[in-house]
């Protein structure tokens, strides 16, 4: 294409927009919504349900299959409400962060929106912006760029007037053009990001567990279908036949079908409350990464510290140098005027950007209305402004000290000029110019600092037994001083990093076997490359840690990419907003705190449900065994299983994952903890409920009698469960209280029709209950007390 090599015009531009050949950078959802709701319905949790409902039918109990029924167009309405909840959430991201480019077009540099990008289009790239569509670079110069996003392996390119880009690369330092070939759908990147989309929608190892569990339930359901059926069509399916059809209703009442439900309603209520909090949460699965952090790694102190501006006036300009009173000493204008003038640029700009913000946040200025204004900061370096105002007749520019002659000052510093209000902007040929003659007033540079309230977000870290690791650009020992200067005691010190700082020199002069052991003791890392913290985060994640990196910059970036979970705080740059898993929309430094408690909690809720539903189902499924083997009836009726279903563990299943406390758990050992809990709770549990039910046979043999025993049995086992479970004061309260109810139900006719329960005939029978609960409590208690004990040596 000719004309790409001083850019299209914008006649050629807007003719390929309308042939559709612009960018679409933000991909299309994998799955439609449709499709969505589809998967939603056809799902192992939906099958057992379905399942258990005709087996209801089948057994006449209508109540019990229409509560079912019930039950899965309630978990389904949710699942779909989340989805659609989650497509309008992630659309706003992508709107809030749609990615805009410098194009030459009539021979001119303009920002558009990435989205408008056509091939053939003329692209200007600076340093830290990710290219956005696959191209040729073109005109002198070079660049040096990050390719891992897009071919997956560390290490950076030289590129230059010939060398192929790739959208998702990163601009990592040098200025260029490139010209742009393939646009949308046809990037190489496209097949990436479909992959990584894929993996995100995955299931998280709590889902997949919870799946593998109904699995076998749903092997189950299906030779109970079969059995009822050949029944229902006067098959002779034997004895054996006959006591699996007895048994249905009372294993069904119990099966842990609402897990599925709470893990759908966790994970949709909790992404939504960590939207609230100030976390926009790109999957469940992030969520779940969260909750088993033990390393976070912050870049450059990140929320730990907070970012204002240092204006340094710079001397009055020499009289005889420049004309007019305007530049006359007296004149001069002070530190005060000099950051309100800031503070008016800030606020009158008509563009805005991260530095734009900054300057406006801190500096106090009022919006005015603007005579002149030339945006080229991003492009060329400067930015030039006048306002409408008689008694303010300058021209205000933001340069890069280089392009005012000034050296020394540092690569985020800026250099607030001033000069006559009628001073020409382009040159003869109508291109952007800086104007001569101008008089620098100040340097203005960003200046991080601590949060006065950072140790003690630091300590909170570490009582949730998340380790800190922090990487800093300045020296260990210029860090150290700053921590002090914000309020670290020697105690502190001593506490959060005994072994002070490792610099990257440090690092790179040890032998590379001792880096695990480095990287493992020291916390605070000064001056490392890129590279380096990349493979820091490397070493830990080999080292078992699972690491989360909390990074905002190009440096950030090899980083981010080792960690099992990246973030990104607000105003990052482009390339660690497109690496990010979760993105926060406010830098207080205890939000990531905040949202680290509440995945911790989603998590560990969640678990507690499981131990609830599943040392009920193991109780269940061997009380049944049991009774069957001493060949008189069953352990309790269906309606009875519907009491101990609703209150033992539909309620608390409700309300424990509100009360979960925070605290770290890993994926690896979720089989662990539930099995050293549900283990001996559903074991000891069958055997205490048997020995109530052979005691109350033998002194009334009345099988009825027995039933309601381990119906009373099973109620106050399953609610003390809960206490066992989280043993905080509100629970217990809880337990008495649905204990109380279910107690008096059989006082109630309806009640005690439908829960075919009714009242003990003997005070004495309410004691073999209480007394075969408690010893059980006690058996519990000793033996996972054992377990610990075991587990410590």
């Amino acid at each position: 294409m000719a004309e790409s090599a001083t850019g299209l015009t914008e006649a050629q531009a807007q003719a390929r927009l309308e042939a559709g050949q612009e960018n679409t950078t933000n991909l299309k959802p994998l799955r439609t919504l449709q499709q969505a709701r589809r998967e939603s319905i056809f799902t192992v949790f939906n099958l057992n349900m379905v399942g258990l409902a005709v087996i209801l039918l089948l057994l006449s109990e209508w109540i019990g299959a229409g509560v079912t029924l019930l039950l899965l167009g309630f978990s389904t309405t949710i699942r779909n409400v989340h989805e659609s909840l989650a497509a309008k959430r992630l659309d706003a991201v992508r709107q809030a962060g749609r990615t805009r480019s410098t194009v030459i077009r009539d021979g001119r540099p303009r920002a558009i929106d990435s989205d408008r990008i056509v091939p053939g289009d003329l692209i200007v790239i600076y340093p830290g912006d990710q290219f956005q569509v696959d191209g040729i670079v073109t005109g002198a110069g070079a660049m040096l760029v990050d390719t891992a996003q897009v071919t997956g392996q560390r290490g950076w390119e030289r590129v230059q007037a010939g060398d192929e880009v790739l959208a998702g690369s990163v601009c990592l330092s040098g200025r260029g053009r490139y010209i742009a070939q393939r646009v949308g759908a046809d990037r190489l990147i496209q097949a990436q990001l479909s992959q990584r989309t894929a993996l995100a929608s995955r299931p998280t190892p709590l889902e997949r567990l919870v799946a593998r569990i109904l699995s076998g339930l749903l092997v189950v359901v299906s030779v109970y279908a079969l059995i009822l059926l050949a029944k229902y069509f006067r098959l002779d399916v034997g004895e054996p036949g006959d006591a699996f059809v007895d048994a249905a209703p009372v294993i069904f009442s119990l099966l842990p079908t609402g897990l599925y439900l709470m893990i759908v309603v966790a994970y949709a209520t909790g992404t939504a409350d960590l939207a609230r909090l100030g976390a926009v949460v790109h999957s469940a699965r992030s969520v779940e990464l969260l909750a088993e952090s033990t390393v976070i790694c912050f870049t450059e102190v990140d929320l730990l510290s907070g970012t204002d501006l240092r204006v340094e006036p710079l001397p009055p300009a020499e009289p005889e140098r420049h004309d007019g009173a305007a530049d006359d000493p007296d004149a001069w204008p002070s530190i005060a005027e000099l950051r309100r003038t800031l503070g008016d640029i800030a606020l009158s700009a008509t563009e805005r950007g991260p530095l734009v913000d900054l300057y406006a946040r801190s500096c106090e200025g009022e919006e005015r209305a603007i005579l002149v204004q030339a945006s080229h900061l991003a492009t060329l370096g400067w930015f030039a402004v006048a306002f409408d105002d008689p008694d303010d007749p300058f021209l205000y520019v933001l340069a890069e000290p280089t392009l005012l002659g000034r050296s020394g000052a540092s690569d985020e510093a800026l250099v607030l000029a001033r000069g006559p209000i009628d001073t020409t902007l382009v040159d003869a040929h109508g291109h952007p110019r800086l104007p001569e003659g101008l008089v620098p007033l100040c340097v203005i540079e960003p200046r991080r600092h601590l949060h006065p309230d950072a140790m003690g977000v630091v300590r909170a870290f570490q009582a949730s037994g998340v380790h800190l690791k922090v990487f800093a650009r300045d020296a260990p020992v210029e860090v150290l001083a700053a921590l002090r200067a914000a309020g670290l005691s020697e105690e502190d010190e001593r506490a959060l990093l005994p072994n002070g700082g490792l610099s990257g020199a440090e690092l790179e002069a040890l032998p590379r076997d001792q880096w695990a052991t480095a990287v493992r003791e020291y916390r605070l890392f000064g001056g490392l490359t890129p590279a380096q913290m990349g493979d820091v985060v490397g070493e830990l994640r080999d080292g078992g840690e699972r690491v989360t990196v909390v990074g905002d910059g190009l440096t950030d970036l090899p980083a981010m990419q080792q960690a099992q979970l990246s973030v990104a705080p607000p105003a990052s740059a482009q390339a660690a907003l497109g690496v990010a898993d979760i993105v926060l929309t406010d830098s207080s430094p205890g939000l990531l705190l905040v949202v680290l408690h509440r995945g911790q909690s989603i998590v560990r809720g969640l678990l507690d449900v499981m131990k609830l539903n599943l040392s009920l189902v193991v109780c269940t499924a061997l009380l049944i065994g049991m009774v069957r083997l001493f060949g008189v009836g069953f352990p309790y009726v269906a309606g009875q299983g519907s009491l101990i279903s609703i209150l033992p563990i539909t309620v608390p299943s409700l309300l424990l994952p509100l009360w979960a406390r925070p605290a770290p758990v890993s994926s690896r050992s979720y089989l662990s903890i539930l099995a050293g809990f549900v283990v001996p709770a559903g074991v000891l549990l069958s055997v205490a409920a048997f020995g109530v039910y052979l005691a109350l046979v033998s002194r009334t043999d009345d099988v009825r009698v027995a039933q309601f025993g381990v119906t009373y049995t099973l109620l106050y086992a399953g609610l003390t469960l809960s206490v066992l479970i989280q043993p905080r004061l509100r629970t217990a309260l809880l337990a008495i209280s649905l204990a109380l109810l279910g107690s008096l139900a059989p006082v109630i006719p309806l009640a005690r029709w439908q829960f075919r329960l009714d009242l003990l005939p003997e005070p004495t029978d309410y004691l073999i209950v209480l007394l075969a609960v408690a010893a059980w409590t006690v058996a519990v208690h000793l033996v996972r007390r054992a377990v610990r004990h075991s587990e410590v040596a």
